[in-house]
């Protein structure tokens, strides 16, 4: 019997079963092998979804560059509209969404309406959508705000559960409206995210992850401290960070209204770890209590490749203690390391000049 002659559901279901014990190599494969196999891949294959705007050194579904010529053009425009039929086509099939925007050298800012407005139509036609990220790759530059994206994450996407918002925007207005509870939110270490959306309570998560890049700009002071307000700290369960060590001291976390919440923050190393890292620990090991307001002996803090801090809910463990507290170890430890990481790169260079 040929695999065409099976009904479209049985070739959907074989597609299922090559995702489960293959790869999505396969599933690509799969779907080269003719018409009736492609569309019965579709489901699988366009689950996520990256539609971009403008970003350099990068080519859409088609092979054509995504980036932007100094003025948006009418020639530029053809293109776009070319990437949103595809996206249009495409829309019952996606889950996972990503809308990236990072054009530096061009003078409209990344979002502006009369980019975003043209794709509109067929974002909202992406109504099963469970996971949306609207990122600016360059977190430098500033970003206009996406009231269009916005009105439609607050009002017409039922199933979404994941927000990923990484982009520095601009004049985040006044929001309107009822709240939007969410499974996680993750947000980029961007100023007016954390100052200017957060407080206005209108994105409430149950897991809440910061994410920063080594090439940001310098944190603020380390007073500055995230506040999560009275109605966000009583939705959290989860507080997620991932900072580099070169924002250590930074900006830490108020955690006196989070005993309830699990908190996970890890650092990791933005540096040469085979011959920076003891000097970079030993750096930033006496500031890690400041990263929490609490107690940061009920955490567990663990050196590895990167520093793990963490802690469950102290409503379930009340009066913990944590196994790790590697921030105390004594400097002939430190000095121990530092000396075996210099002789390790002593006998690569010398392995080298042979």
């Amino acid at each position: 019997m040929s695999l065409l002659s099976l009904p479209d559901e049985t070739l959907a279901n074989i597609a299922l079963l090559v995702e489960v014990r293959g790869s999505l190599k396969d599933i690509h494969g799969l779907a080269l092998a003719s018409k009736r196999l492609c569309r019965a891949c579709d489901p699988i294959v366009w689950r996520k979804y990256e539609f971009v705007i403008r970003m350099s050194a990068r080519r859409d579904v088609y092979g054509v560059w995504c980036d932007a010529p100094s003025i948006l053009d009418e020639e530029w425009f053809v293109r776009l509209d070319r990437r949103i039929a595809h996206l249009r086509e495409k829309a019952p099939f996606i889950r996972d969404l990503s809308v990236i925007d990072s054009e530096t050298a061009c003078d409209t800012l990344p979002f502006a309406p009369e980019v975003l407005d043209r794709a509109m139509v067929a974002i909202r036609a992406c109504t099963g959508l469970k996971k949306l990220a609207v990122l600016n790759t360059s977190m430098i530059t500033l970003s206009a705000w996406p009231a269009q994206l916005w009105t439609l994450i607050q009002c017409e996407l039922p199933r979404l559960q994941h927000l990923d918002l990484g982009a520095n925007f601009t004049n985040i207005p006044k929001l309107e409206g009822p709240p939007r509870a969410l499974a996680m939110l993750e947000l980029r270490w961007c100023k007016g995210l954390i100052d200017d959306l957060l407080p206005q309570d209108m994105l409430l998560p149950q897991t809440l992850e910061f994410g920063s890049l080594s090439y940001e700009r310098a944190p603020p002071p380390a007073e500055q401290r995230f506040v999560p307000s009275p109605l966000l700290a009583q939705q959290l369960r989860t507080l997620k960070a991932y900072i580099p060590h070169i924002n250590i001291p930074g900006r830490g976390f108020d955690t006196v209204s989070l005993a309830h919440v699990e908190i996970d923050i890890e650092i990791y190393f933005a540096c040469d770890i085979k011959a920076h890292l003891p000097r970079a620990w030993r750096e930033i090991k006496p500031h890690l209590e400041s990263l929490v307001t609490d107690d940061i002996r009920a955490y567990d803090v663990k050196k590895e490749r990167s520093v793990h801090i963490t802690r469950p809910s102290l409503i379930k463990f009340p009066n913990r203690k944590g196994k790790h507290q590697d921030q105390v170890r004594d400097v002939a430890k430190d000095e121990e390391e530092q000396a075996q990481m210099d002789a390790y790169y002593a006998a690569r260079k010398r392995s080298w000049q042979w």
